[in-house]
């Protein structure tokens, strides 16, 4: 079934990511495997970047969970754990989604933030280093990507992977 699909993607997005680049902020990792999470084979494609259609909903009905906090929520909170961990999933999956994918200009400045959160820079001086903006004035850039028509995903032919083809 997709759902088990997603939660297996979704894990080994996870042990990639704690054997390559351990340290990385809880939202960050959470939104990259959800990002992930939607991985399928279309034909001689790869896609990845789907939309969880119960994220889209969520957001679209109880709106985003401020960015302050979002950056700020580790294993131990409660917007982590339980049934309060939906708000957060969600979050972090669209902001993720939205810089790497909607908004190509600032996937660069994704590098710049992580670093500047590594190094324990308060979050709101973060933000405005890295993205020029404050997290409020950004929240208001997802708002508007996430009511778009339609949002992108990713898609990769076998040939951009480089992958061998089995006889």
């Amino acid at each position: 079934d997709a759902g088990g699909e997603r939660v297996v993607y979704h894990e080994i997005t996870h042990s990639l990511i704690e054997n390559t680049a351990a340290g990385l902020p809880l939202w960050y990792q959470e939104g990259v495997a959800e990002f992930y999470s939607t991985f399928t084979v279309k034909g001689k494609a790869v896609v990845v970047g789907g939309i969880p259609k119960a994220f889209l909903d969520m957001v679209l009905e109880t709106g985003l969970m401020p960015l302050r906090r979002v950056v700020a929520i580790d294993t131990g909170s409660k917007e982590y754990n339980g049934t309060h961990a939906g708000p957060f999933y969600a979050t972090s999956w669209l902001f993720v989604h939205y810089l790497l994918v909607g908004a190509p200009q600032r996937g660069g400045q994704l590098g710049t933030f992580l670093e500047l959160l590594d190094a324990k820079k308060p979050v709101d001086l973060a933000f405005q280093t890295a993205f020029g903006t404050t997290p409020d004035q950004f929240q208001g850039e997802l708002w508007s990507y996430v009511n778009r028509p339609k949002l992108q995903v990713v898609s990769y032919t076998f040939p951009d992977l480089n992958a061998i083809s089995a006889p």
